[in-house]
Parts: C-alpha cells; structure tokens; sequence
C-alpha cells in the first residue's frame, strides 16, 4: 500500500487532490478515482468478452448450420442415387469408351456409359480373390487388397484423369460411335458391376465404396454382386 501510495503518479496525484500538501481527504478522494477506474476496466474486459462469447457462439451456429445443410444434401443424392439403382435398371448405351489427354495417350476406359442416368459402369472381375498359396497356407489377395485396389485405387485415378482428359475416342473391341468428352465430363455417377457374390468381397468393397465417398462427396457409388 506504501509503494502505491507513495509510487511517484500517485504523490503527484495527492498533492493535487490536496492542494499541494498530503491530507487524509486526498487519499479517499484518490482511492475513489482509482476504483472507479478498475471498476471501469473490468466493466470494458467484460464487455469485450461477451462480444468475444458472442462472435463464438455465431460462428459455432453458423458452422452447424452449414454442417447440417451440407449433411442433408448428401442424404438427399444418396437417397436420390438408392431410387435410381431400384428403379432403373442401367443401359449400356456405349462400351469400353476410351479418355485420353491433349498428346492423344489414353489415360482411361469406361467398360460402359448409361448415358440417362448419368453413370458410369465398370466390370469387375473378383475371380481367384482368397484362393490360398500353396507355399504360405495364405491368400494370394485377400478381399481387402483387392478391394483397395480396384475399387478405390483405380477409381480415383479414373476420376482424377476424366478432369485431365481431352477428348473420347473409340476401342476396337468398343461401340463404334462414343459420346463425347463434352456429353460426359459431368456425370458423377459410378457403379461397379462385379462378377462374385460372397460376404467378405461384400464387405471389403462397401468400405471401399465408403471411402470413395469421402473423398468425392458430389459422386454417387453404387455396386452389385454376381453375374
């Protein structure tokens, strides 16, 4: 309390409040001002703090807000590609259509194109997954590996190259005629038609269907089992 009163501000406050001498009404009238003026610290600390709680809680709702919108737009397309998969049955209206880059090298091919529904088809052959080596007592490819490779693996380097791609171009062992880049380019649609019904291959490539989702959320992934 000394160092306080005494600091040099603080004498040179007192003397002014005393008219040039220390007087025990100088010190209350000082204390006052000093407490007032904590009083009015506090109050802008406070203030400033329900603005900051405030912003907080805007941006937080905001967020939400956002984040729900963004959620029920994704239910909304993958309810809209479930009606599509039940009540349509997919056409391949062009086989084996071929992407390629600027230099003309072919950096894809779409085994086949419903060109209504907007999808992509891939073939997909699980032959042989599981069947065990002789040498190891082990798989040769598990479900797993296989999943990860040609469902996700190639899928994205499909997608990744159909935004790349310049132009479409016909297979020999394709449909003669082929859409264009232009007529395409836009489907966000893949469905992989795979040759093998069993749990495990099942499992292994909703996780990888899953997946895909996550990183393309505007696609829509869909796959049957079986010949």
């Amino acid at each position: 309390m000394v160092d306080i009163l005494f600091a040099a501000g603080a004498y040179r406050r007192l003397l002014v409040l005393g008219g040039g001498k220390l007087s025990f009404r100088a010190v209350i009238v000082y204390f006052v001002e000093r407490v007032q003026a904590l009083i009015k610290r506090v109050a802008q600390a406070a203030e400033k703090l329900r603005q900051l709680a405030k912003a907080a809680r805007e941006k937080a709702a905001e967020l939400a807000e956002a984040a729900k919108k963004k959620a029920e737009e994704l239910a909304r397309r993958a309810k809209e590609a479930l009606k599509r998969k039940a009540g349509t049955t997919l056409k391949r209206d062009f086989a084996e259509v071929e992407i390629v880059d600027a230099t003309g090298k072919p950096i894809g091919e779409f085994d086949g194109i419903d060109m209504k529904s907007g999808t992509f088809i891939e073939d997909k052959s699980a032959t042989g997954i599981e069947t065990l080596n002789p040498r190891t007592g082990k798989p040769f490819q598990t479900a797993e590996q296989w999943a990860a490779k040609q469902i996700y693996t190639k899928s994205v380097n499909r997608i990744e190259n159909l935004k790349k791609a310049a132009e479409t171009r016909a297979t020999k062992s394709g449909s003669s005629v082929v859409p264009t880049l232009e007529e395409i380019k836009d489907f966000r649609n893949l469905h992989f038609v795979i040759d093998r019904k069993d749990p495990n291959i099942a499992r292994a490539v909703a996780d990888e269907l899953a997946n895909l989702k996550k990183q393309y959320p505007d696609w829509n992934f869909t796959a049957d089992f079986g010949k």
